[in-house]
């Protein structure tokens, strides 16, 4: 690997070395306290925005939708997609409006789904980034449409 001796102080810390450092939580640190909860994203609305249910009220079974709004840390370094589970607090002042705080790993959600914090039919994780895989079938040629000749035109 290279060494980078070009650039100033803060250019170094950026070098490759440093770039696929895994931040590894305990589980303590996973688990949601008195102003935080779970929270699943029903859709990207863009610019740092999601909708999305949080988990007591889907036990409560009142799910309405949320605004969750990330901040720069979290939009720099995770890639939130529909189906997501990710950790928030609740605004005081709005409650209609929710804070990411961080972004859960698939591997993560599972430990949570198998130490019986979040229960599964809430948070499948989904290993793509895209969920919606619909079979679009074209078909070639239909009965209905007239073959037009060069020779006509």
């Amino acid at each position: 690997m290279v060494k980078n001796t070009t650039g100033g102080n803060k250019t170094k810390n950026k070098a490759r070395k440093n770039m696929n450092t895994n931040k590894s939580l305990k589980y303590d640190d996973l688990l949601a306290t008195d102003d935080q909860d779970y929270f699943i994203i029903t859709s990207v609305c863009g610019g740092g925005r999601y909708k999305g249910i949080l988990y007591n009220d889907f036990k409560n079974k009142t799910s309405t939708e949320r605004l969750a709004i990330t901040s720069g840390r979290i939009k720099r370094y995770a890639r939130i997609r529909k189906g997501s589970l990710v950790l928030i607090s609740i605004r005081d002042f709005q409650q209609d409006k929710v804070d990411i705080l961080h972004v859960y790993s698939v591997d993560e959600t599972n430990l949570l789904i198998s130490k019986g914090d979040v229960s599964d039919i809430f948070a499948k994780p989904t290993d793509s980034g895209d969920s919606s895989t619909d079979n679009i079938e074209f078909n070639a040629a239909d009965d209905d449409t007239e073959e037009v000749k060069f020779e006509d035109l």
